[in-house]
């Protein structure tokens, strides 16, 4: 009998190492920090395992203290490690607000001037655009900003 219960405890001290690794090497691949948290879990499982404790209290901890790292540690983990997207380029411009320097003529769009770079703009409703008018940009089309009024 305590050949088979040693035997199981060889088992599944391999298998949560496995677990552990496993765990680290698919965090490492998605940088999303959901991963790493099973890994704890499974370094208590195998302290657990190595206290030999019954398998049940194994896979009980083990659930217990990744679900738990996952959802509380996890969330406020990702909140500051994680970076948001910088918008760059033309998709930063997108909802800022500028200052018509030019108005609209009878066939020339309106120019605003952004990053020191001076845009055509057209109002998204045709509607002329006076010198001063403070516009928002709502999209980009090809050399030109198309805009609405701040209000």
């Amino acid at each position: 009998m305590y050949l088979l219960a040693s035997s199981t405890a060889t088992v599944m001290t391999i298998i949560w190492v496995i677990v552990i690794l496993g765990s680290i090497i698919l965090e490492l691949a998605t940088p999303n920090l959901t991963s790493v948290w099973f890994a704890i879990g499974g370094a208590v499982a195998l302290v657990l395992n190595l206290l030999q404790l019954p398998l049940w209290l194994q896979l009980l901890v083990f659930i217990l203290v990744s679900g738990a790292l996952l959802f509380s540690i996890g969330k406020i983990a990702r909140k500051k490690f994680l970076t948001k997207q910088v918008k760059t380029n033309v998709d930063a411009v997108i909802g800022q607000t500028l200052t018509i320097i030019k108005s609209t003529s009878e066939n020339e769009p309106a120019t605003v001037k952004y990053n020191g770079i001076y845009w055509n703009a057209v109002a998204s409703d045709a509607s002329p655009l006076h010198k001063g008018d403070v516009i928002i940009v709502t999209s980009v089309q090809g050399n030109k900003f198309i805009v609405k009024p701040s209000k």
